[in-house]
């Protein structure tokens, strides 16, 4: 099967590519400034192409594929610089999802897998109302003959990922002392390979169908249990201690309100329809997988 992957030079798109070059599929890969790395096998095709709500060669490039994997997209900004955030979020990821969806029709493209968020579900921000914006354009694609699933995972993990866990790596490695001992909320992850071994399975499936769905491990955790098992990997001690959760949570959302809320709130997912539709079951365990994100960390 040829499958065209956007986004594929970052950091879940590249595994997605290694994970369905060697199920022996080719592979057209979309970067935005530089092209993405090309995986075994082939012939592939690598092309960076910038924005795609601008790229006038996606017809082309659509050319003999029978599937896509979007996972291009303007995700959260922690220095913001664009003068209007809620317009450039909504041009990366809602109205570049539609002209690629336009670009799938006219080429004849039936099967869309996107890589969505949690945050459309939430829409809490600018970031969550422009992926709900995109799920909208991804669903109005399908239709007879045509399939779309999106995906809404939660905090993906792994080695090299970006965000609020290497943030805690570091400081778990300076061996500073955590005051998260006391800290009871409950949140679902989303292992990287957990999230590959589902794109990859719901492309390949012969009863794709259509809708949204959430994607995350089965194992609902907190920050400590996050803390432990990092350090686990790391070879070093969990330096945690208590202070009462209402302190911590209201001192940091002084700094950053989504960073309180992706500490210290409680997010939980349900994978189970994803399970029934698809037979998607989680491979890797979260203690695994965070040990393991941990260990890639220790030099």
């Amino acid at each position: 099967m040829r499958i065209l992957i956007t986004g594929a030079s970052g950091f879940i798109g590249s595994r997605v590519a290694g994970r369905l070059a060697a199920g022996g599929h080719l592979l057209t890969l979309l970067g935005g400034t530089r092209k993405p790395p090309v995986p075994p096998g082939g012939p592939h095709e690598t092309h960076a192409i910038g924005g795609l709500e601008r790229a006038a060669t996606l017809p082309a490039l659509l050319d003999g594929v029978e599937a896509v994997v979007h996972i291009a997209g303007r995700a959260h900004v922690f220095r913001e610089t664009s003068a209007s955030p809620a317009a450039a979020f909504h041009t990366a990821n809602a109205d570049a999802l539609a002209r690629l969806c336009d670009a799938m029709g006219q080429a004849g493209v039936a099967r869309l897998v996107l890589v969505s968020s949690i945050a459309a579900k939430l829409q809490e921000n600018d970031y969550g109302r422009s992926k709900a914006a995109g799920e909208a354009a991804a669903m109005a694609f399908a239709s007879t003959g045509r399939t779309a699933v999106a995906l809404r995972p939660p905090l993906v993990y792994g080695a090299g990922a970006p965000g609020n866990l290497t943030r805690l790596l570091t400081l778990i490695k300076a061996g500073i002392p955590l005051p998260f001992a006391r800290v009871t909320n409950r949140r679902s992850l989303c292992a990287v390979e957990n999230l590959v071994d589902a794109i990859a399975t719901i492309v390949e499936s012969e009863r794709c169908g259509t809708g949204v769905f959430e994607v995350c491990d089965d194992t609902v955790v907190g920050l400590p249990y996050i803390v432990r098992a990092l350090a686990e990997g790391l070879g070093r001690r969990a330096m945690l201690v208590p202070m009462p959760q209402a302190l911590l949570s209201g001192t940091v959302r002084l700094v950053s309100r989504s960073m309180a809320e992706g500490l210290f709130g409680d997010l939980v997912l349900d994978n189970r329809p994803l399970r029934e539709t698809f037979g998607i079951a989680p491979a890797l365990a979260t203690y695994d997988g965070l040990v393991a994100v941990g260990a890639a960390a220790r030099s």
